[in-house]
Parts: C-alpha cells; sequence; structure tokens
C-alpha cells in the first residue's frame, strides 16, 4: 500500500469551538479521463494575505489569484510534482524518482518565487501530502452560540442554521430536533428501504439509507418485521429464518421448515417470533413462536396451533402484541375457499370460520371472516383496531370481531393481486405483484376515495409501516474531567489522553501542546515527523503503528486529521474509517449499504463534522455527503450536500471550518472538463469559477489522465471586517 502525509501546528483549545485553525491545509488529488492525452496536475490554497492557489502542471509549479487570473511560475522541478502543501509561507512538494523512491522538498515563497530548495530523499512512494497550522489564530464560531443539537451549517452571510439527519425534523426553537416516529419500510430486491410516513413534516423523505442483505439470494426473501426496541428485522429466506441486527450488522440464522410463503411476525412486547413451519412428515402446518434471541441449534420452538387439515395453508400472519392476538389468514387448496382466524397468543380458542384471531398464547382461536375467495396481504390499524386485507379483487376492512365489513376500494379490471399490504393511522400502502410502484391512499370512514402511486426502479415484495422511537446510551465519561479525551477501558475505569501533538501534564487530566509535525502514511504505517522552526528537519513526532487493511485490494486511501479527537479519517475506497493515534487499530464510521465510498474525505474540525463523496449504485447518483465525527453510526446519520448526475464526479474536496465553505473539483464524463466549485456548508451559495483548461495551457496534456491537487491555507481575518465571496473577491477586506 502506497503513502500519505501531511503537517501541522497545534496550541491548546480554551473555547473548543472559538479557536479555529484558520490556516488549515488541505491535499486533494483527482484523476479525470481527457480525450487519449495523460497529464499531472497538483493544485494548492496559499494563505488568505496572498489570496493564491498553488498547483503543479507536470514540472511546473503556478500560482493563480482566487478568481483564477494571475498565472505565474513559482518553480520547476526536476520530475513530476505528485504532492504539493502551502505552510507559513513555505512549499513542500513531493516528486518520484526513477529508483522508486520519493524527494520531499520544501522552498520558501517570496513575492510569488520559490527560492532554496532543499531535498530530503524517502523510500517509497509517497501517495498524499497535506500540512496543518492550527497556532495563533483565533477566529470566532457562530456555530459555538447556537448549540444545534445535531448539525449546525453556517451560510453565506456568516450566520448558523441548525439541521437534522435523515428521520429527524426541526423542533421550533429551531435548535432541537425531533424523531419521526411513522416509518415506512419495505422490501425491494435485497434491500430494505425506508420513508418517512408523513414527509410533509421534514425536507427528507428518506427514513434511512437501504440496507443491503449480502447473504441472501436475488427474489429469496419473502416476508419480515421489525422490532423497533431492539432495532432487528427478522425475515424468512426460504427455509431459514434469520435475524438481522441493524446496529451491529450481525446476522443470525436458525434452519426450519419454514412456509414456502415464510409467513412471520414479531410480538416486541414479549420479545417472540411468531412463524409457520411445514411439518414434514404428516404434511400439516403449525403456527409456532421462539424467542427473538433463541438462535440456538437444538429446537426451541413451540407450538401454538396445529389444527389444520393437510390441504390448509397459512398465507398472511399479523399480531397485536400490546392486546395478544394474533390474526392469521387460511386458504384451503381444494375448495380454494379462504378464512381468516383469531386466536390467543398461547394458541387457545381458535375457531375455524375463515379469519383467525387468537391470543399471542395460541388460545382462543376464532374466526371472524370466511370468503369463497383466497385472502391475503392481511395488515393490522391499531388506532382504528381495524384489520385490512386483500380478497376478490379489492381491499376490504373489519373490526377485530369480524364486525363492520367495509369495502375500502374497489379495482376495475385490475386482475395483479396485491402481495403486501400495511395501514398506518388513516393512510394505506400496498404493492401488487412485479409491479415498480407501491399505492397510497388515505382512508375516510373507513372507504378510499383517491389512490396514487409512488414510483421505485424494481418491483417490491413486502412493505410494512412502523411507529418507533429511538433511545439514547449514556456516555460514561461525561462527568470525568479530562480536557481533551475520555477513554473507557475494558473494565470500565476511565482514563484521560491527549491529542495528536499533546501530552498529559502530572495532573493526568490536562494537556500541553507539541508544536509543529507531519504525518504520513507510508506503505500500511502510520508515522509522523516534527516540523523544526526551520521547516526543514524531520524529526520522530510520534510512535508509528501498524493501519490494517486488506492488501489484496487495489485500494486507494486518502486521510484527513482531526486534532481534537487525536484521530485520522480514513477512506479506502471502500469504508471510512477513524484511527486514534495512540491506538493500534481502526473503527469504521461509515458503512453504507448502497453507497461506495470514495476515497476523498475533508474533515471540519470546529463544527466536529466530515464530508466525503459516495456513489450509490442504485441510484446512479454521486453525492457529497456529511456526518457527524463522534455520532454513533446509524444509516439515517448524514445530510447530502450535493447530489449529481452519474456522468458528473466531484473528485476532491476540502472544507473552510471558520467559514462554513467546502470547495471541491468537479469532473464531467461527457465534455471531458472538469472546474472548481464553492459551497457553504448548509448547501447554499453555489459557485462555480474558473475551469481548468483555462488554468492549464492545452500543450502539456497528455497521457489519457489529469491529476491534481487542491489545497487552501487559512489565515487570521479581522473580527471587525466583513468576509466576501472567495471567488469573485478576496476573504478579507
Amino acid at each position: 500500500m502506497p503513502f500519505s502525509v501531511r503537517a501541522f501546528k497545534a496550541r491548546p483549545l480554551p473555547e473548543l469551538y472559538t479557536l479555529q485553525a484558520s490556516s488549515g491545509f488541505f491535499s486533494l488529488c483527482i484523476e479525470i479521463t481527457r480525450l487519449k492525452k495523460r497529464r499531472r496536475c497538483e493544485i494548492a490554497r496559499s494563505n488568505k494575505k496572498e489570496k493564491s492557489l498553488y498547483f503543479a502542471d507536470g514540472l511546473f509549479i503556478w500560482s493563480v489569484n482566487y478568481s483564477g487570473k494571475n498565472k505565474r511560475l513559482v518553480a520547476t522541478t526536476r520530475n513530476h510534482v505528485t504532492n504539493l502543501v502551502f505552510s507559513a509561507g513555505k512549499l513542500f512538494f513531493t516528486t518520484d524518482g526513477a529508483d522508486g523512491s520519493t524527494a520531499m522538498s520544501s522552498c520558501s515563497v517570496s513575492n510569488g518565487v520559490c527560492s532554496d530548495i532543499t531535498d530530503t530523499r524517502l523510500p517509497g512512494h509517497i501517495v498524499q501530502m497535506k500540512a496543518y497550522n492550527f497556532a495563533d489564530w483565533l477566529v470566532d464560531n457562530p456555530c459555538h452560540y447556537g448549540s444545534c443539537e445535531q448539525m449546525c451549517l453556517l451560510n453565506a452571510n456568516q450566520n448558523y442554521t441548525c439541521a437534522c439527519k435523515l428521520g429527524w425534523r426541526l423542533a421550533s426553537d429551531e435548535i432541537s430536533c425531533e424523531k419521526i416516529h411513522e416509518y415506512l419500510i419495505y422490501r425491494q430486491n435485497n434491500y430494505f428501504r425506508g420513508i418517512i410516513l408523513n414527509s410533509t413534516m421534514n425536507q427528507f423523505k428518506k427514513a434511512f439509507e437501504p440496507i443491503k442483505l449480502n447473504s441472501i439470494a436475488d427474489g429469496a426473501l419473502t416476508t419480515f418485521d421489525y422490532d423497533a426496541r431492539k432495532n432487528v428485522v427478522v425475515f424468512a429466506d426460504l427455509l431459514t429464518l434469520r435475524k438481522l441486527d441493524l446496529t451491529s450488522g450481525s446476522e443470525k440464522f436458525f434452519l426450519e421448515n419454514l412456509s414456502s410463503d415464510g409467513v412471520l411476525a414479531l410480538d416486541w412486547l414479549s420479545g417472540k417470533i411468531i412463524y409457520v413451519r411445514d411439518d414434514v412428515f404428516g404434511g400439516r402446518q403449525r403456527i409456532v413462536s421462539r424467542g427473538i434471541d433463541d438462535f440456538s441449534e437444538t429446537d426451541s420452538s413451540v407450538v401454538l396451533y396445529d389444527d389444520f387439515d393437510p390441504f390448509e395453508r397459512v398465507r398472511s400472519l399479523t399480531v397485536h402484541p400490546v392486546r395478544g392476538l394474533i390474526f392469521f389468514t387460511i386458504f384451503e387448496i381444494t375448495s380454494r375457499q379462504s378464512r381468516i382466524s383469531q386466536m390467543r397468543v398461547n394458541g387457545t380458542e381458535a375457531r375455524s370460520f375463515f379469519i383467525l384471531r387468537a391470543t399471542m398464547d395460541g388460545r382462543y382461536p376464532k374466526i371472524i371472516y370466511s370468503s369463497d375467495q383466497e385472502i391475503s396481504a392481511l395488515s393490522i390499524e391499531r388506532k382504528s383496531k381495524r384489520l385490512y386485507f386483500f380478497v376478490n379483487g379489492d381491499i376490504e376492512s373489519i373490526d377485530f370481531n369480524g364486525h363492520y365489513n367495509r369495502i375500502v376500494t374497489k379495482f376495475e379490471n385490475e386482475t395483479n393481486p396485491i402481495v403486501s399490504l400495511t395501514a398506518y393511522d388513516n393512510k394505506l400502502f400496498w404493492a401488487r405483484d412485479n409491479e415498480s410502484v407501491y399505492w397510497t391512499c388515505i382512508t375516510h370512514i373507513g372507504a378510499c376515495d383517491k389512490f396514487k402511486p409512488t414510483s421505485a426502479n424494481t418491483s417490491i415484495i413486502a412493505l410494512k409501516a412502523y411507529d418507533f422511537s429511538q433511545s439514547e446510551l449514556p456516555n460514561g465519561c461525561l462527568l470525568h474531567e479530562c480536557e481533551h479525551m475520555c477513554i473507557v477501558a475494558t473494565n470500565g475505569a476511565q482514563s484521560c489522553m491527549c491529542n495528536t501533538g499533546w501530552r498529559l501534564k502530572d495532573d493526568e487530566k490536562s494537556c500541553e501542546r507539541v508544536d509543529e509535525y507531519l504525518i504520513y502514511l507510508h506503505n500500511d504505517v502510520v508515522s509522523g515527523k516534527i516540523l523544526s522552526s526551520n521547516q526543514h528537519s524531520f524529526a520522530e513526532a510520534m510512535l508509528p503503528f501498524k493501519f490494517n487493511i486488506d492488501k489484496t485490494l487495489n485500494l486507494s486511501i486518502n486521510f484527513d486529521l482531526d486534532t481534537r479527537r487525536n484521530s485520522m479519517i480514513i477512506s479506502d475506497s471502500s469504508k471510512i474509517y477513524e484511527i486514534k493515534l495512540n491506538r493500534t487499530h481502526e473503527e469504521p464510521l461509515v458503512l453504507d449499504a448502497a453507497d461506495r465510498p470514495s476515497r476523498h474525505i475533508a474533515v471540519d474540525w470546529i463544527s466536529n463534522i466530515y464530508y466525503y463523496i459516495s456513489t450509490n449504485d442504485e441510484s446512479l447518483k454521486n453525492f457529497i455527503k456529511v456526518r457527524r465525527i463522534d455520532a454513533t453510526y446509524d444509516s439515517t446519520g448524514h445530510r447530502v450536500l450535493m447530489e449529481f448526475d452519474i456522468s458528473i464526479m466531484p473528485m476532491e474536496i476540502v472544507a473552510h471550518p471558520n467559514r462554513g465553505y467546502v470547495f471541491f473539483i468537479e469532473s464531467n464524463n461527457k465534455n471531458f472538463s472538469t472546474q472548481i466549485g464553492r459551497i457553504h456548508s448548509d448547501g447554499s451559495e453555489l459557485i462555480y469559477k474558473q475551469r481548468m483548461e483555462e488554468m492549464i495551457d492545452e500543450d502539456d496534456i497528455s497521457n489519457n489522465k489529469t491529476y491534481a491537487k487542491l489545497t487552501h491555507s487559512q489565515s487570521e481575518c479581522n473580527n471587525d471586517k466583513i468576509l466576501d465571496q472567495i471567488f469573485d473577491q478576496s476573504i478579507c477586506n
């Protein structure tokens, strides 16, 4: 694996959110295809006093202003420049040698020209280098005073706006966030997807990111149910009963003689799975129950009901945990008749008259509806205490005792059956066999006047509506008086630790800084070098440690630094990790099943968020997304900052934390053009300025590819000065 580099200068942070590293430097690397020529380009952003961007084009290092004008030659090199950063009036860059080694060079920049270039030869290939300087600049952060509960985003006027992650909405105080409890979850292909039932109350329609089931074959899953309290999904995969923990991602299964219809339901109140099992010897079906956490190898299921004829099949099953009732439909193969039944959860009081109701223990089964047509797609609406089901081409409803039968919808000339139906409050949702839409309607006095379709990419097999809330886990470090970081040991004790470049004082709580050092990733080892005052010394600043990734994969590595958490955020084109610089193991931050995170990443250490580029194979879209760094992972915990068509790829991103800017390089695969864009972290004020073709001579393009590095250096702006648009004017007047 190759090697990455970056440098920074640290200082104590008495006010965690008001001290800004306004000279934080970021490097970006992009690769685009252009005709049949190849070229390399490195772009660096410099300090605000000069208001310059630096970039390397092959053997030449150039500078332009923020508007892309006043192009000047800064330096020439003997080999192609592969990395470029600017820090405190000095330029650092790397070039590859013919012997496989890398030359790390630095020079002072005076009047826009590089002088006194000093080289240091290092073994191996350096992939990336970044410089950081966190000393001597104090910039006020509006987000510090807003106290946003989830995310604070800066707008063009340097005011803050609070925002909430997927599945939450902003409360009336415009600071705190409220969990939205009403979700519609459906299975499409091998994905679980969710939408917010009352989407008008939130700007996000999606409830969470799609969850892929990698362990099952396409079309194998037949039905599922969800336990909101445990955050697990139980589903049937042909003859296998499976449970997926959505928090940890772990999956368990139990081999059973499940019915070919895969009928199951969850009693979340008592923690039971109720499902239908085929008796391979007697030829009859049984309704059985087992604990949701009981996936032992022994048969620990309990038979609730087995009074079926060999030609009777259970088609649907649903439960009412609070009232302790089970409802299920039975189809008689020879007579083609159906019934809906009810019984208690212990399997008693079951009667046979065509919609059966029973208690959770299986007692007191009671037939509450009968028909000479097959009944399918059974659903409970708990507020109105009614059952909805599909029969004879229509959707009908009855109360829990089988009374007050109503035809909810009548479908004219529709022969395609409904395969899944769910009800919540006064809303109905259903999906038909082999249709890539699901339908909704609002009931009035038990009937639907109008219903409308919602398109999906592929056919929907199962869908269910849920009303649930999310619990918070306690933090054992809240009362521990650590200046930087509190670590919980395996025995439950807490200990203080300091951020990278800092050391713990004798009181074992406060920290003192180590001034300046360079961090780089060399093969699979993370190392640090101290940057002395002459900027040319490379002494050790930290103990090297190993970064463990799959070496069999051809992965590209990109990283950024979070000094407050003493960690690196690393993307390897497959996952995004957080690595504590005082630990030897990585911790995955993002595991979106439908997304492929790219290697490009940028950290906003002020707002405690990070930006990353991802590609969604299902929607054929590219995104720039934002997440909180210290949030416990869940599939909804992000915002989409920008969305691109699949032909347009954001190649690089850098963040300007104290001003709420996000810069990116955008590559268009249709017209083979690239351009630099800027957007505020709240999604406002999108600006494109200075296409790359205008900054790079056409004669220099060769070898099919263009490489660019974008770096930004930030310097202090007086608090009483007005901030202007970076592309058209200077940042500071």
